[in-house]
């Protein structure tokens, strides 16, 4: 009989997929609500971007949680559209003295935190788990 225990680290990037979800789906809410401000971009993206992020997020946690087999490479394809999405986001629309101080501070926690992803995903009881639940 196949052990079919979600293994600790998995609940723990659920749990950070669904709190970054969270964040994307406050901010689109938050975006139907903003004030005139000067945006460099049209009002919309906000709610495509964050729309985007928070579903692709939802989509990856319960993947994961649930064991389907796509789940970890869809986690890991989404993870590196989202920091080429937020990277272009930064270099392109981020125009603030704040922004140029903590490129530096941002490029290390991305890195970290895509190295972290991967990581975990390519842990053998990871792998086992979703083998073992697609068997």
């Amino acid at each position: 009989m196949p052990n079919n225990r979600r293994p600790a680290l998995l609940i723990v990037i659920c749990l950070g997929l669904l709190a970054f979800s969270a964040i994307h789906i406050a901010g689109l809410v938050a975006s139907f609500r903003l004030p005139d401000l000067p945006l460099p971009f049209p009002d919309w993206y906000l709610l495509v971007r964050n729309g985007i992020w928070g579903l692709s997020g939802l989509i990856a946690a319960s993947g994961l949680f649930f064991s389907q087999s796509w789940a970890p490479s869809f986690t890991r394809w989404a993870g590196l559209a989202f920091v080429l999405w937020y990277w272009s986001d930064r270099l392109l629309l981020a125009r603030s003295d704040y922004a140029k101080r903590s490129w530096l501070a941002a490029a290390t926690i991305t890195l970290i935190a895509v190295f972290w992803l991967f990581w975990i995903l390519n842990r053998p009881s990871i792998q086992d788990f979703f083998r073992e639940s697609t068997s």
